[in-house]
């Protein structure tokens, strides 16, 4: 985890969907797996030092993938709202498995050299 992420209290992890935090040198070294993370729809804020100079957000619609639907099904059910359903639980875990299954992972092309 880099420093940047550390001084914000931001979580490092691309599963939650939270907008993430790279540093300026971050992101030019390794601009193309942060353009995939972005087109997975990703939200990544670069810094330089300690100050947000810019947002990469995707160009096309935004669509809502299953761990978001999961963590705001949490947040619904932790205001009191409604009770767990496992069988739709058991449903949204199955999408957002499906989800996985057929996310495009792209390698560094600069890795084999």
């Amino acid at each position: 985890m880099n420093l940047a992420i550390d001084y914000l209290g931001k979580s490092d992890n691309l599963i939650s969907m939270e907008t993430k935090y790279l540093t300026a040198t971050e992101v030019a070294r390794n601009f193309s797996a942060v353009l995939d993370e972005v087109e997975n729809g990703q939200e990544i804020v670069v810094l330089r030092g300690k100050v947000a100079i810019a947002k990469l957000t995707p160009a096309g619609e935004k669509k809502p993938n299953g761990a978001k639907i999961l963590a705001l099904l949490e947040e619904f059910h932790a205001k009191g709202h409604g009770g767990p359903n496992k069988d739709f639980d058991d449903a949204m875990a199955i999408v957002a498995k499906r989800r996985d299954e057929q996310r495009v992972v792209r390698t560094n092309p600069w890795d084999k050299y």
